[in-house]
């Protein structure tokens, strides 16, 4: 292929709107302004619901470069759960070798969704020297995704993390690097490849000029949407209503400062989850603002133009951006806190190890618990359902790992509170129920008194404009593309190594199961079902 890299195929389970997509609709779109010897991409997907509509969006974004934006659909590469039947493996091959002569991009290739097509991959790695290929990792199954852990694993008779002359691999955050890493794979093989971020083109000390009216139309347009007070502070979490999104947390937060400031306040949470594992989920967090216990609005993303505001400004418009997710991979809305002006609120995670310098003290907050108060049942209560979890996952995880896990299950509520992320979803939702007692506010308060009295101290501060554009440029499509243009060469640097060389062996997995075997990945926030 050379070191002229001129046509590339994306390939992912499907197109639908989400993370992944974004990143791929604004990846090809760096590419194609800044990679000048790329002719075409091909965007490969498992269905055909947004796909046409995914490649209109970049190529009406690329107009002008000259890059043409293919699609081809692959039923047989989607999601395995959805098929009738599974694929077979030689089918996908004979589909995937249609390819052949571009440089294969393929998303979170080991999810797990679709086993069939993993092991198609890695046979064709193996049958196929001159085939590049780049994993993009955004998930791991190890990652406590048991059940798709063990359909891969059944489902595949090869390495799912193969080492070789024609592999790389893509992570969107240095936690992910350095795992992979520890985990057997060359570090020459592992690209930090930072999500792109398109430039805001805004100054952040400039605000709406028409704050109050857009708080005004707010309340007019979206009287369905929960209890909102035009004259409280905005705390903006725009997300998808998901489990790892940790919402309710955000809820209580809401009620807590609302609280300590003797001040109304507005949670804002964009859209509902859209799968059927998440819509539970989903739906349990839209009816606590119907029942008022969430002040605020919840799920009018796709619905401003009824209140005459579009995205930007309604974050732009706000007090805070609060997160209390408790996993993510990259986190937009992070580098989106900077763009629009806003201070930070969030829960502190390892994934953002490498971008503390983009904050500041004075605009940003990182806190790492919602200390609650338990009584002695409750505490054991709560153990009890972490050591029944746990009993459950003996045949997933090594022995070291249990009872590394063990330990930090004995230690919930040594001192008579609980970090609120502990508590499954209908013990969150009672809390945020007892927040209307005073004397229980009261002794949450006092265990967060520190915490709120810093967060207290990020209204009316903005991040300063260096910041933003260090963010930026670290972000940057220019930087995304210079990335990939060195992932490019690393093949070029493989093919010249001495012939002699000893293949290196595939990475452990077990180390990797070991790695996310912490108490954090196993919450039970992710076990919930609808029920109460």
């Amino acid at each position: 292929m050379g070191n002229r890299v001129t046509g590339i195929t994306i390939f992912h389970y499907h197109l639908l709107p989400g993370g992944v997509n974004s990143v791929i609709a604004l990846s090809a779109e760096a590419m194609a302004r800044h990679i000048p010897e790329l002719e075409y991409m091909t965007l490969v997907s498992g269905t055909t619901e947004n796909t046409g509509e995914v490649a209109e969006s970049i190529r009406t974004r690329i107009a002008g470069t000259g890059v043409t934006v293919k699609t081809a659909v692959l039923p047989d590469i989607g999601y395995v759960t959805g098929m009738a039947s599974s694929p077979s493996v030689s089918s996908i091959k004979k589909h995937l070798r249609r390819f052949t002569g571009s440089f294969w991009w393929i998303h979170n290739y080991h999810l797990g969704k679709n086993p069939q097509f993993t092991q198609a991959i890695l046979e064709i790695l193996q049958e196929d020297p001159h085939q590049r290929l780049l994993f993009h990792i955004h998930d791991f199954p190890e990652c406590a995704r048991f059940e798709n852990l063990q359909r891969l694993n059944t489902g595949i008779s090869l390495n799912p993390y193969p080492q070789g002359p024609n592999v790389r691999y893509a992570l969107i955050n240095e936690r992910d690097r350095q795992l992979l890493a520890q985990s057997g794979i060359s570090p020459d093989d592992l690209f930090l490849l930072n999500n792109p971020v398109r430039k805001s083109g805004t100054d952040v000390r400039e605000t709406p000029t028409d704050t109050e009216g857009i708080k005004k139309r707010l309340r007019t347009a979206f009287p369905d949407a929960g209890v909102y007070d035009p004259r409280g502070l905005n705390l903006f979490y725009p997300v998808r209503t998901i489990r790892r999104k940790n919402v309710l947390e955000a809820g209580v937060w809401t009620r807590l400062i609302a609280s300590s400031r003797n001040e109304a306040c507005n949670l804002i949470v964009t859209l509902p989850g859209v799968s059927s594992s998440e819509r539970r989920y989903s739906g349990a967090v839209e009816k606590a603002y119907r029942d008022g216990l969430i002040p605020g609005l919840w799920g009018i993303g796709r619905r401003l133009e009824e209140a005459e505001v579009n995205f930007a400004d309604l974050g732009r418009s706000s007090d805070l951006m609060i997160a209390s997710s408790v996993q993510e991979g990259f986190g937009y809305l992070f580098i989106e806190s900077l763009q629009w002006g806003l201070p930070l609120f969030a829960r502190e995670l390892d994934v953002l190890d490498g971008m503390d310098g983009l904050f500041d003290a004075g605009s940003s907050r990182f806190y790492r618990s919602l200390r609650i108060p338990l009584s002695p049942e409750q505490r054991e209560e709560l153990r009890r359902s972490y050591r029944s979890k746990l009993s459950g996952l003996d045949e997933h995880l090594p022995l070291k790992s249990r009872e590394r896990l063990h330990r930090q299950i004995e230690e919930i509520g040594l001192y008579g509170h609980a970090d609120l992320a502990l508590l499954g979803v209908p013990d969150q939702i009672e809390i945020l129920r007892n927040l209307d007692s005073p004397g229980f506010i009261k002794e949450c308060l006092d265990l967060n008194r520190d915490e709120l009295e810093k967060l207290s101290g990020l209204f009316g501060r903005k991040p300063a404009p260096e910041k933003v554009s260090s963010a930026e440029e670290q972000f940057s499509f220019e930087s995304f593309a210079r990335q990939v243009r060195n992932i490019f060469d690393s093949y070029e640097r493989s093919e010249t190594a001495s012939p002699g060389s000893v293949a290196p062996e595939a990475a452990s997995q077990e180390r990797l199961i070991d790695a996310f075997a912490e108490l954090r990945f196993l919450l039970l926030l992710y076990d919930y079902n609808g029920n109460s």
